[in-house]
């Protein structure tokens, strides 16, 4: 029976999982990966892929296309190559099918060719965990990193490229492009063809890496959550400078206060909050939980409807926008005072 490793990261769980696959040891041939960062689920395929001394044949494809002919994927020889995988993705797509499938599979033993299978959510459902036992398959947690584990994720992934960064450039980058792996690596990967002196420092991260639309938005969210109020309104007045939409702003504003106002009523009713019910990584719900520990229900509640009141004064009022939204602002910082 595999180990079941739900409570460790990909990059924990995986040099096990590829010692076990490199030996052939059946209790290989199964792998469920779940979790909603897909750059993990990707990882464990290019991690495959790159194993010395073997030679495999890949086929992947979404679970549905796939899922027909998984009996004879798994136990029929490859033509190509010494062993075959097979990498089923979207399981999640095909309501039932999972499980009906792992129950239609030969046995660990008497299976060839491994199966994965990509299952992006943040949670496996009780009939899905019952059906991976019964059939010995070995689980993975594909969630996103922990707030501890990113910075390594970095520094790790610079040792790869042939670069290396500074403590302070590893916080810098992370700040400035957010937390999808996918976007970190490939800022990683820019960084290390410009031929720099190692090791990179905050100046040059700040010199060479633009954050997207999506990543200042995150960064705004960072900025508030930590209690940057001042980083915060200047952060706000440079959009404006550069063009960026006041009512697109303040409607990041709406969403912030209106997340901070629902885990602090659940706070006060020591109710908890599963980060899915908010489509947040766990760690930014985390973040959250802090911060509002200590801010009062009313100061909250205050930020939030002259949110709303900003929408419309942004949408019929002539008074400057960057003071519009400095109040909101201002008034989520109050009781930090």
């Amino acid at each position: 029976m595999p180990p079941n490793l739900q409570n460790l990261s990909i990059y924990e769980a995986l040099p096990a999982y590829t010692k076990a696959l490199a030996e052939k040891d059946p209790a290989a041939n199964l792998l469920l990966c779940y979790g909603e960062e897909e750059y993990l689920h990707r990882h464990i395929m290019r991690t495959v892929q790159r194993q010395p001394r073997e030679n495999y044949t890949f086929r992947w494809g979404m679970f549905a296309e796939l899922a027909p002919s998984a009996p004879a994927l798994c136990q029929a020889p490859s033509l190509f190559a010494t062993r075959q995988v097979s990498f089923f993705q979207q399981c999640q797509l095909q309501q039932g099918g999972l499980q009906k499938l792992l129950q239609e599979l030969p046995p660990l033993a008497k299976i060839q060719h491994p199966c994965i299978f990509s299952y992006i959510k943040d949670k496996l459902p009780a009939a899905i965990l019952k059906a991976c036992q019964q059939a010995g398959v070995w689980i993975m947690n594909g969630t996103p990193l922990s707030a501890t584990a990113l910075p390594e994720f970095v520094a790790q992934k610079a040792r790869d490229h042939g670069i290396t960064l500074t403590a302070s450039a590893i916080s810098h980058l992370i700040q400035c492009t957010g937390n999808a792996l996918a976007t970190l690596e490939h800022a990683i990967e820019q960084l290390s063809v410009l031929g720099l002196q190692n090791p990179l420092t905050p100046d040059v991260i700040t010199r060479y890496i633009t954050p997207t639309k999506e990543e200042r938005f995150f960064l705004l969210e960072q900025l508030l959550l930590q209690g940057k109020f001042p980083q915060a309104h200047l952060f706000l007045q440079d959009q404006l400078a550069k063009g960026e939409s006041a009512v697109l702003l303040n409607s990041l504003l709406i969403k912030h206060c209106r997340t901070a106002l629902l885990c602090k009523s659940l706070q006060q009713k020591s109710q908890p909050l599963p980060a899915s019910t908010l489509r947040l990584p766990p760690f930014v719900l985390q973040s959250y939980n802090r911060y509002v520990q200590h801010k009062p229900m009313w100061m909250l509640t205050k930020a939030f409807f002259l949110t709303q009141e900003t929408d419309m004064a942004l949408k019929t009022s002539r008074l400057p926008h960057d003071l519009l939204l400095a109040q909101i602002v201002e008034t989520l910082s109050s009781s930090a005072r």
